[in-house]
């Protein structure tokens, strides 16, 4: 998929553009919420990929995956809900490709103080698990131990 040393200049990107998009909110007054932040945070990766990362294209389209990696679907799973360690995913998720899963914390200035990047490597894990889910999908870190391997970790 991609390397960790690609990923640097992605991770430095989204603690950035993320800190300014959340000021931005703040100094609107705008309140969002955990999900609304990882729908923003899960754009941004996007485009910190497409812009960093050779091969890599954002579709921005619901029906595509998040990301195509010279042609390889991709698809990113946000989540800040960093006790729970579970991650929501819709319908067009369920097709095959690589996933990323992010689980993401901000301190008290918008910064990202805590990212963890973890790839799914076993699809079949994930297919295995369609049959027990009608429509929506929850990815669980339990379910999900052994085919996750970190990628990355941020820390203050």
């Amino acid at each position: 998929m991609f390397t960790d040393k690609e990923m640097e200049p992605v991770i430095e990107k989204l603690t950035t553009d993320t800190k300014e998009l959340f000021d931005i909110y703040e100094e609107r007054r705008l309140f969002k919420t955990t999900k609304q932040k990882s729908e923003d945070i899960s754009g941004l990766l996007e485009n910190a990929m497409e812009d960093l990362i050779e091969g890599a294209v954002a579709p921005k389209i619901d029906s595509e995956p998040d990301i195509r990696l010279n042609g390889e679907p991709v698809e990113i799973k946000t989540s800040g809900n960093w006790n729970a360690g579970t991650w929501q995913s819709g319908g067009f998720s369920k097709r095959d490709g690589h996933f990323i899963f992010v689980l993401w914390e901000l301190d008290e200035n918008n910064k990202l103080s805590k990212i963890i990047w973890m790839k799914l490597e076993i699809i079949e894990k994930y297919h295995e698990s369609l049959r027990y889910i009608c429509s929506d999908t929850t990815f669980n870190t339990n379910m999900y131990r052994l085919p996750l391997a970190t990628i990355s970790t941020l820390t203050p």
